[in-house]
């Protein structure tokens, strides 16, 4: 009978250490969760601030288009930071009304210490950059003239990784890359990014616009996407422009218990110009969300469209 009981005991203290294990990493999971990531468009000069060294203090980013040049430093206490490009791709890009620059911080090393993205433009060709503190100083880790850059397994509980490509010729062509030991190196992916298809067809609607709205494509929205959110488009066709891609950034957004992605966020940015060629070339951004449908093969297709300003 004593032998029972200490039995139970052990078992008890068991399941006890489990619970307290299972809590310990439900906490440090929503702890890191909850951290937002920063999305910024650039229109002229910016401010961000956030804890850009891991050092637990507000930082200040300064985006600046002195002379339409992208300039970008960091305040952190009493220094500051230049974020300089890397010979390879050495230039930040330059400002254009109908292109931007785009910031984005997201930590891609789980160090909770957010990366910073940079996605720009000068002489028509596009510009992304990586920024990473290396403990010393802010150095270009990624450079790329893509016209597509993202983030997958961003809060799942698999390592993160960069997505960079281009959509041309009517399609995504996508590489795969994972930050280490400071260094961004590419890998082979298992699998495609899911939606891409979709995305790709969405772009090339769009491009068709505005003569081509009513011959909406079928492999690109869900059965539920809503009478309100097609609007956004049927109103883009009214406004004679013509509509072209100029870049895009996408992350996943959810996950399933098994921490495989099951929405996707993309921000597709236009460039809209006017039909007679009177007046000036503007920006025209959208955001998209993808997720599974119950159609054969549950293919990811948009179910949610929102123009951001």
């Amino acid at each position: 009978m004593k032998l029972r009981v200490l039995f139970l005991k052990k078992v008890h203290i068991l399941y006890f250490i489990l619970i307290v294990l299972a809590l310990i990493f439900l906490i440090i999971l929503f702890s890191y969760n909850k951290k937002t990531d920063v999305f910024a468009i650039v229109e002229e000069k910016t401010i961000i601030k956030e804890d850009l060294n891991g050092d637990g203090k507000e930082d200040i980013l300064y985006i600046n288009n002195e002379n339409d040049k992208y300039y970008l430093q960091i305040n952190s206490d009493n220094r500051s930071y230049k974020l300089l490009p890397t010979e390879k791709l050495h230039t930040m890009g330059r400002y254009y009304p109908f292109f931007p620059m785009k910031i984005n911080l997201i930590d891609v090393t789980r160090d909770k210490i957010p990366e910073i993205f940079t996605q720009s433009m000068e002489k028509g060709q596009c510009i992304q950059h990586i920024f990473h503190w290396n403990g010393s100083e802010f150095v270009d880790s990624f450079c790329s003239p893509n016209n597509l850059i993202g983030v997958i397994d961003s809060k799942s509980n698999r390592t993160p990784k960069i997505v960079s490509g281009n959509y041309n010729n009517n399609s995504i062509s996508l590489a795969y890359y994972m930050h280490l030991n400071g260094h961004v190196e590419k890998i082979t992916a298992n699998d495609d990014l899911p939606g891409k298809e979709a995305v790709a067809g969405f772009i090339n609607y769009i491009h068709s616009l505005p003569g081509g709205e009513p011959y909406k494509p079928s492999n690109v929205f869900a059965p539920n996407i809503s009478v309100k959110d097609l609007n956004i488009i049927s109103k883009m066709a009214t406004e004679n422009k013509l509509y072209k891609f100029s870049d895009g950034y996408f992350v996943d957004t959810k996950f399933n218990m098994n921490g495989i992605a099951s929405e996707y966020k993309w921000i597709i940015n236009f460039k809209a110009s006017p039909i007679a060629g009177n007046g000036n070339s503007e920006r025209k951004s959208l955001v998209l969300y993808l997720r599974r449908t119950s159609e054969t093969n549950h293919p990811f297709k948009i179910v949610s469209i929102n123009e951001k300003k």
